[in-house]
């Protein structure tokens, strides 16, 4: 069975400016392209010859919350994340490329936002392209082709207005204080890099360590990079052997990159597909999404024991072999909960200990795999994890009333209700269908005490979601003024 996925090809900036082009982290036009993604391993772009490979597609504009790390989603879950203009107003996107056909599988994005995504709840966007081509939605011979979902960014307006801020507060200056010092890392990178191009790979990581030449003539650059093959579940329990969101053994590989649009596994015959690598535990905070980072970020952003205190992981696959450039994690566990970190969760990482590559400058750096984020909770706490607070990516068992080995789980996941934050979106649709979904005999107690549930998470998420916004606004204003305080100088 053939599997098409319409994906980005590059990232998109943090932040965005209406009337602007936009244009992705490195300055360069948005790619887009109808990737083959049936082989798990070798992810590659349609050819011209592919019967698809000329799709009509649009692009809109989804909502920061959507999420898009999963591998696939249904056509309504897709439809439902699209923000739409309110009454009267107008489009978010000023159209060029709205609507586009591809040319042998890519096309280039080349719009501009009209409006700002203060509005939205998360004040964050995504981008997003689905097919509209009506001679393939109509043809079931085609397979559904999974839509393009970017990463999240903000929209921030062009004209940047004066707001002066009172900076006889201290906590105005502490606040002042963090935002001044990313702007200015950020401003004084951008000007380093647009002045001197080769000084770019410097700022971040060398060439050298992230490239190497084969076969000695400098005529090829390779790209090697260790890569999670599937994610971890968002909470993990101490002394439970560490698995994959969908209940299989964790997976990694040794990644040839080098291909921007053609990622592979290095195969058997590869001389470094039998690596000795260590797992390792980050800080939640560590940005896994960057494409490569310096050898001294990723150590840095390793979370240590304290003196004299145990260790985070136990089990026989802390260190372990590559085998034809795979490995699986089979027997892994955390002894200790990511409680005290500053965000409450950790990241897995694999780095290469293997003396015989580290010690050899024939070989390039290899980017160490980084995971999502995940919270590790006490073993102990299992039995009693339904108690509030509850949280939107929490399982919807988690409800009170609802089993994770019964029956209304099983019927509210065949329905991809999985999540609280789900049961939340299909019960502000319609509760009546919700509950004759759950069955005929739910009982009033239980399903009272379902809605309770579902009334006090919407009405905690509105509390906080006014909080942020006025937070947001706060910082907003204080970020602004320091970008006006730089160009005074610019």
């Amino acid at each position: 069975m053939v599997k098409l996925k319409l994906c980005f090809l590059n990232k998109l900036p943090s932040t965005i400016f209406t009337s602007n082009n936009i244009e992705s982290d490195n300055g360069e036009r948005l790619q887009i392209a109808l990737m083959d993604v049936t082989d798990d391993y070798n992810h590659k772009i349609v050819g011209a010859a592919h019967p698809l490979s000329s799709l009509l597609v649009e692009v809109v504009v989804l909502n920061g919350e959507f999420d898009g790390e999963r591998t696939q989603w249904s056509v309504q879950d897709f439809e439902k994340g699209i923000v739409t203009p309110r009454p009267g107003g107008g489009p978010y996107l000023k159209i060029n490329d709205e609507r586009i056909r591809l040319k042998n599988g890519l096309f280039s994005i080349n719009n501009s936002f009209n409006v700002n995504s203060k509005r939205t709840r998360t004040g964050r966007f995504r981008l997003g392209v689905k097919v509209i081509d009506d001679e393939i939605l109509g043809n079931n011979s085609y397979p559904r082709i999974i839509e393009a979902v970017s990463n999240s960014f903000r929209v921030r307006e062009r004209k940047r207005q004066r707001i002066v801020a009172d900076f006889s507060s201290p906590n105005t200056l502490a606040r002042f204080e963090t935002f001044i010092r990313p702007v200015v890392h950020e401003e004084v990178e951008t000007k380093v890099v647009a002045n001197n191009p080769r000084q770019s790979c410097s700022l971040r990581t060398s060439q050298h360590e992230a490239e190497f030449a084969v076969g000695g003539g400098g005529s090829k650059m390779v790209k090697l990079k260790l890569c999670f093959l599937n994610k971890l579940l968002p909470t993990i329990f101490t002394t439970n052997d560490i698995e994959s969101d969908n209940g299989e053994r964790l997976q990694i590989a040794l990644m040839d990159v080098t291909d921007d649009y053609n990622h592979k596994i290095v195969g058997a015959a590869h001389p470094l597909s039998s690596l000795l690598v260590e797992v390792v535990v980050l800080d939640g905070e560590f940005d896994g999404e960057r494409a490569h980072w310096s050898v001294e970020d990723f150590e840095r952003g390793i979370v240590t024991p304290r003196l004299g205190g145990r260790p985070y992981l136990d089990g026989n696959d802390k260190r372990i072999r590559l085998k034809n450039g795979v490995l699986w994690i089979n027997n892994l566990s955390f002894i200790i909960n990511s409680k005290r970190t500053r965000t409450g969760s950790f990241r897995l990482g694999v780095k290469v200990i293997d003396d015989e590559i580290l010690g050899n400058n024939n070989y390039p750096r290899i980017i160490e795999a980084v995971s999502n984020s995940f919270k590790v909770m006490e073993h102990r706490s299992k039995g009693n994890n339904k108690h509030p607070p509850l949280r939107g990516e929490d399982e919807v068992w988690r409800l009170k009333g609802i089993s994770k080995t019964g029956q209304y789980y099983e019927r509210l996941s065949s329905e991809g209700i999985r999540t609280v934050e789900s049961f939340v979106k299909a019960y502000k649709r319609d509760p009546r269908y919700l509950r004759k979904l759950l069955g005929d005999r739910v009982p009033d107690k239980t399903w009272k005490t379902i809605e309770f549930q579902v009334i006090e998470f919407h009405a905690e998420a509105m509390r906080g979601a006014e909080v942020a916004d006025q937070n947001q606004t706060f910082l907003d204003e204080l970020e602004d003024d320091c970008s006006q305080m730089l160009s005074w100088n610019k």
